[in-house]
């Protein structure tokens, strides 16, 4: 055979063959090079669906992010409004006791007439009121039990407040039998108004404010005599004593 024909032929035999610049493969080589190819290719086709996979998710869950987003915008505009809402309903409410006070510290005596002693108060403090009517109210520790008495006008009230203030009451001064405990007269609050002057009273202590009072159904707080005043309406306002 001529030199090219020997180059070319290869006996059942032999597995392999060289020449200078090829390597023959074996048949067995070959199926595993084909099916290592056709892994790989499964491999990769599995990726893709993979990604696909992946983005899809990432893609629902940007879109869930901007619903969850939106959500939240829309629920804390209800929120406020809500507050918002109930902020006028205890106004409202709070206006129809500003004509009323509450006093604490008088003691409860049997077969009581609750307007003779707020009148007798008031004549012990002399000023004149005109006291509507008076009536106790349970609290939680009964041996302490408010009196609420409705006068006739505003300017009333204001005074009456005013005067038990200057006068810093006490209960033995009405009955000599009555004890040395403090008698306080104070604007009948809603629970809700009551709550948020309490807060605001342990607050303004906290943060050195030095007033803290109510004018009609608004509490106001001021650090300093002449400092700026700061009007509190629901309890987000007190985020305002800094």
């Amino acid at each position: 055979m001529s030199k090219n024909t020997k180059n070319k032929w290869t006996c059942t035999d032999c597995k392999t063959k060289w020449d200078s610049n090829k390597k023959i493969i074996p048949e067995n080589e070959v199926d595993n090079i084909k099916q290592l190819t056709e892994s790989v290719q499964y491999m990769s086709d599995q990726f893709d669906k993979f990604n696909t996979t992946v983005n899809r998710i990432l893609s629902e869950m940007k879109e869930l992010k901007e619903q969850n987003t939106k959500l939240l915008v829309i629920n804390e505009k209800l929120s406020n409004e809500v507050q918002f809402l109930k902020t006028k309903v205890d106004d409202l409410e709070q206006r129809t006791l500003e004509k009323a006070v509450e006093i604490v510290g008088i003691p409860i005596t049997t077969n009581e007439n609750c307007k003779s002693l707020i009148e007798e108060i008031t004549h012990k403090l002399n000023i004149e009121c005109n006291i509507v009517k008076a009536y106790r109210i349970t609290t939680q520790h009964k041996t302490d039990m408010k009196i609420i008495a409705w006068l006739s006008n505003i300017d009333d009230k204001n005074r009456l407040l005013s005067e038990a203030k200057r006068m810093k009451l006490n209960a033995n001064q009405y009955k000599e039998n009555w004890p040395q405990s403090k008698i306080y007269i104070n604007n009948h609050l809603t629970k809700v108004k009551q709550q948020l002057l309490g807060k605001s009273k342990a607050l303004a202590k906290e943060k050195g404010y030095k007033y803290v009072w109510m004018n009609g159904i608004d509490i106001l707080v001021r650090k300093e005599e002449h400092g700026k005043v700061i009007r509190i309406k629901e309890e987000n306002d007190l985020k305002k004593m800094i």
